[in-house]
């Protein structure tokens, strides 16, 4: 299901319809909230949210909306310090609110 939605709003980002397509990877973020309980799944549903909240990031980076890309950004990097997109964006973030 989280796969499914995940092409689906990849579809959307590329025509540009980015609250749409940040929506959908909310809710892949958030059906995969506790990726405890997909067990023998559980990098795979870890590393689909990590996606899901880089790619909200994306969206949110071209609305202008710098504070919610900062916070999705910072979640990734919680679990993985050294992700570069996640670096990269929270920087470009960071920047546009003078918080640098």
């Amino acid at each position: 299901r989280a796969v499914a939605q995940r092409h689906l709003a990849g579809r959307l980002f590329q025509a540009q319809r980015l609250r749409l397509a940040a929506k959908h990877y909310q809710e892949i973020a958030s059906f995969l909230a506790r990726p405890e309980d997909f067990k023998e799944q559980r990098a795979e549903a870890l590393e689909l949210r990590r996606v899901a909240f880089l790619n909200e990031a994306a969206c949110m980076l071209q609305l202008g909306e710098m504070s919610h890309v900062k916070d999705l950004c910072d979640k990734v990097l919680k679990e993985e310090p050294e992700q570069p997109k996640a670096l990269f964006r929270r920087a470009k973030a960071l920047l546009a609110l003078k918080e640098h």
